[in-house]
């Protein structure tokens, strides 16, 4: 039973969150972007600190081999076929670009979203993750106490060599210095778990339900206030705004606000029974939100290049206006959906291991 409720909140919370950078990487200057860059991409890292294991793999050569054929395989596919894609648009449309093979190099290199994967530039987060989880793999051998003394270190000392060494240090390869930022965010929801474990967390918050509800509402609203005085954080490109202690206090609160929301909504039974397909589409979306990260940049770029050109408006405001933003993130949703759902039906029958 531990199981099904672990994985339906955990599913709902990175459909929630899934929705909100689908949603960013369309309307990447409004107050709501504003709002779920505070911490959609963090979220992610908390989620998986929260599902993170090492007894499945008794060698770090295991842990590895691991990691290699359920994220960076799927990374690299993806990379690739948006890839081409991305080659066949420009050449098609007569673009002019500086090297259509950096950005393919890029998919190994992996120096993070600004200017280097140009062609899918959400699959940044692929290779940060599995370096992050790499090195907490040998991090999460200490006692809680010293894990996240060791974790706010490493963060800490990237501000350091990030001031001193500039650029030379912020393009380490699989952004490994955002890695180094979020690795507080994996330690925290690993050690959330050790210590809370995911069925006593669903009972404690669905027998208070007033009061984690308010907690959520609160964090909401702190959130939204927030979204007109501080300008967007972007993990990707390294940017984290003018105040690091408000940096990771946003994240922390918005990460907790999502998955409160969704421990709510699962330990509903009005919403079973009066949203159920609507329930189980966002369950669905965030167990497969990794298909949906991979899909939704290209979708949305070609999405947004016809609109525009069918309203007689430009790009940017679209990017800018979020009225202008509605039925391209809906387009985008439809469309990255049906696709989703083809890879699901290859998936599920295919007989090629990493595929499933």
């Amino acid at each position: 039973m531990e199981n099904v409720k672990r994985l339906d909140y955990l599913d709902i919370s990175k459909g929630l969150g899934m929705i909100g950078v689908v949603w960013g990487h369309i309307n990447s200057s409004g107050p709501l972007c504003t709002y779920f860059y505070f911490f959609h991409m963090p979220l992610f890292f908390i989620i998986s600190g929260m599902l993170f294991r090492t007894d499945r793999q008794k060698s770090f050569g295991r842990f590895f081999a691991h990691k290699l054929k359920t994220l960076f395989v799927p990374y690299a596919i993806f990379s690739v076929a948006t890839w081409l894609i991305w080659v066949l648009y420009n050449t098609v449309s007569h673009n002019e670009v500086e090297s259509i093979w950096m950005p393919l190099l890029q998919t190994l290199i992996a120096q993070g979203s600004q200017d280097y994967l140009v062609h899918n530039t959400a699959l940044w987060f692929v290779p940060c993750l599995m370096g992050v989880q790499c090195l907490y793999y040998f991090i999460s051998k200490f006692p809680a106490w010293l894990n996240v003394a060791v974790c706010f270190s490493l963060a800490a000392l990237n501000i350091v060599l990030v001031k001193y060494l500039g650029s030379s240090w912020s393009s380490l390869p699989w952004n490994m210095d955002t890695g180094l930022m979020a690795l507080p965010y994996l330690c925290l929801g690993n050690v959330f778990v050790k210590y809370c474990g995911h069925k006593e967390t669903f009972d404690f918050v669905n027998k208070k339900k007033p009061a984690f509800l308010l907690i959520a509402v609160a964090i909401t609203v702190y959130l939204a206030y927030s979204c007109f005085h501080n300008p967007k954080i972007s993990m990707g490109h390294s940017y984290y705004g003018e105040s690091i202690p408000a940096f990771y206090f946003r994240a922390i609160a918005g990460s907790a606000a999502v998955i409160i929301t969704s421990l709510l909504l699962e330990g509903s039974d009005k919403v079973h029974k009066y949203f159920g397909k609507t329930y189980s589409y966002l369950k669905w979306f965030g167990r497969n939100s990794f298909d949906a990260m991979a899909l939704n940049v290209p979708i949305k770029g070609v999405i947004i290049v016809f609109y525009s050109r069918m309203m007689g408006i430009s790009q940017m405001d679209i990017w800018t206006n979020s009225c202008n933003s509605i039925v391209p993130f809906l387009l985008t949703m439809i469309i990255v959906t049906g696709v989703m759902v083809a890879i699901d039906i290859v998936r599920h029958s295919s007989k090629i291991k990493f595929l499933r």
